[in-house]
């Protein structure tokens, strides 16, 4: 995922996570880490959401 992740807009990476953390969705091990991979060059995005009720 990582590898082909980065080619994804900063944007569309936000955008995931935030889904995630919004919906409250957990994440195994491997996708943590492949998570953490696509963030790393996004240092300057901050990812904003509202939990879902």
């Amino acid at each position: 995922m990582a590898a082909l992740g980065r080619l994804l807009p900063l944007h569309v990476r936000r955008d995931l996570v935030g889904t995630k953390l919004r919906w409250d969705m957990a994440v195994g091990e491997s996708e943590r880490q492949a998570l953490l991979g696509l963030a790393e060059d996004c240092s300057t995005t901050t990812v904003v959401y509202e939990a879902a009720v």
